[in-house]
């Protein structure tokens, strides 16, 4: 099941980091990184790794959410209002298969261990004036 959430308003106990305005590239996805860590952990998951890498890619962020009992890897994505292609389109089939192969790893490595496993989305998208969303699409693959 998929279930997807929008904020366009900070959580209440949690401030965003500031956007630079000339942020492009690796500094706004680095970003947007820091703000989907922010969402998550004031909704409660707890962050187990950030930017985990092995030689067969990176897993953006890593967590355990105890609402659904499960490890879940959260893919962030970001991107401009007028980008060519939206946050949530730039994911494909094979990122999904990458995303499942990297969580699979990363458990192997750790040894963490939870009855669920699931991978998300938050794609984030800014506009003109430095205003954002986000979307947490739950349970992609």
């Amino acid at each position: 099941m998929m279930l997807s959430t929008e904020e366009s308003i900070p959580l209440p106990h949690w401030e965003p980091p500031a956007l630079p305005a000339d942020a492009t590239g690796r500094a706004l996805g680095m970003w947007g990184e820091s703000l989907a860590a922010g969402h998550l952990a004031a909704r409660g998951i707890d962050i187990l790794a950030t930017n985990w890498r092995c030689r067969d890619g990176e897993l953006d962020i890593v967590g355990r959410d105890p609402a659904r009992d499960a490890l879940v890897a959260f893919e962030v994505k970001t991107r401009r209002a007028n980008s060519h292609i939206g946050a949530i389109e730039s994911i494909s089939y094979a990122k999904l298969r990458r995303l499942r192969h990297l969580l699979l790893a990363w458990i192997q490595q750790t040894g963490k261990h939870a009855p669920a496993l699931a991978i998300d989305l938050i794609a984030i998208t800014v506009d003109s004036e430095l205003g954002w969303h986000l979307h947490h699409v739950e349970g992609i693959a």
